[in-house]
């Protein structure tokens, strides 16, 4: 009987996996999302093609606890470049905001929760780790869909990278204008690598001896997931809460968003953090629920205001009043721009449309 060495026994167990988890049964047509459709000319700016430029990272990494860790990156607007502050193109949107990826480690085995929006950042987590942790195997798991949880998605080509099955589809059915730089508008992604492991409503992991859970919730897109270390109490949301305001894409699912912070609102999480949130909160100990708490505010009230004759012109503050006065969020600057961005989404599904009743 031939004796299996270590990496032989990790490949074969990686194969296995996926066998076990993606049951990939293939739609012959994926239904893509109606309100992204591809858009060739979606920016002015010319960016040069490829997934590595222009943004050259500038990480601040914080140690949450001995095995989370949260790298961030963009949110700083006073030494931004131009493309940044304008913004004009879907990068320099996301830098404005800021982002942050989370990653779970213990005894050489990681979890990195999403890749950011360029290769170059997901190169300088894993070398990152590598360095510093010694990490040996990494799982790169994908929140959803969005570009800008996806682009350093190569750096762990050589990995498993798991999504929910929606997750797949969508990337499957865009990927081609993906790698063009033709859904968003450039910066093309050439290199993109789709997800090999797949699940539908809920999946168990185990990252070193840290249990994980992943599990399926319709907030901020239809195909989000929400990562929680039960020992800890730990909720990693994602895009389902932003500091300050959440980004409507997907105006005509605000109905199902609502029902499903309801049900986030409801697992027993002592402190959850963002993608999109403040680093000088997610430093100092992360939010609590009061956080899911505002985004509900803002979208119910950004769906029961669209039809107001001045709706297009309302501030941010005024969507959001009771977060602000209990400091469950704080003022970016920068969201203004995604407000005006959520606002025009919001006026143009439902401004014609009656409204739905909600809870």
């Amino acid at each position: 009987m031939h004796q299996l060495n270590a990496s032989r026994l990790l490949r074969l167990s990686t194969a296995l996996t996926a066998l076990i988890l993606s049951v990939h049964l293939k739609a012959a047509d994926v239904t893509l999302p109606d309100t992204l459709e591809a858009q060739p000319e979606a920016f002015e700016f010319d960016l040069p093609l490829g997934s590595a430029t222009p943004w050259q990272p500038d990480m601040d990494v914080f140690v949450i606890n001995p095995n989370l860790l949260v790298f961030c990156d963009g949110r700083q607007l006073d030494d931004e470049p131009d493309w940044v502050k304008a913004p004009a193109s879907w990068t320099g949107f996301d830098a404005g905001l800021g982002t942050c990826v989370y990653v779970i480690h213990d005894a050489g085995d990681a979890l990195v929760l999403d890749s950011l929006w360029t290769r170059s950042q997901g190169d300088y987590i894993r070398n990152h780790m590598q360095a510093q942790y010694a990490t040996e195997r990494f799982t790169l798991v994908l929140t959803h869909w969005h570009l800008d949880h996806i682009g350093g998605n190569a750096a762990f080509a050589d990995s498993r990278i798991i999504s929910g099955q929606r997750t797949a589809d969508v990337l499957e059915g865009y990927a081609d204008h993906i790698r063009a730089g033709t859904l968003w508008g450039p910066p093309a992604m050439p290199d993109l690598v789709l997800p090999n492991v797949t699940f539908n409503d809920r999946l168990e992991l185990t990252i070193g001896s840290i249990p994980v859970a992943v599990s399926h919730y319709n907030v901020h897109s239809d195909d989000h997931i929400f990562v929680y270390l039960p020992e800890q109490k730990i909720g990693l949301v994602g895009d389902m809460t932003e500091d300050t305001v959440p980004v409507i894409s997907h105006p005509e699912q605000i109905p199902q968003h609502l029902a499903g912070l309801k049900s986030l609102r409801q697992v027993d999480m002592a402190v959850l953090y963002p993608n999109h949130g403040n680093p000088d909160v997610i430093k100092s100990g992360g939010y609590d629920k009061s956080a899911i708490d505002a985004t509900a505010e803002y979208q119910r009230n950004m769906l029961l205001r669209s039809h107001d004759d001045d709706f297009l012109q309302q501030p941010m503050e005024s969507f959001i009043p009771v977060a602000l006065k209990n400091k469950a969020v704080t003022v970016h600057e920068y969201y203004r721009v995604a407000h005006e961005f959520s606002r025009g989404n919001v006026a143009e599904y439902w401004a014609e449309r009656p409204l739905p009743a909600i809870d």
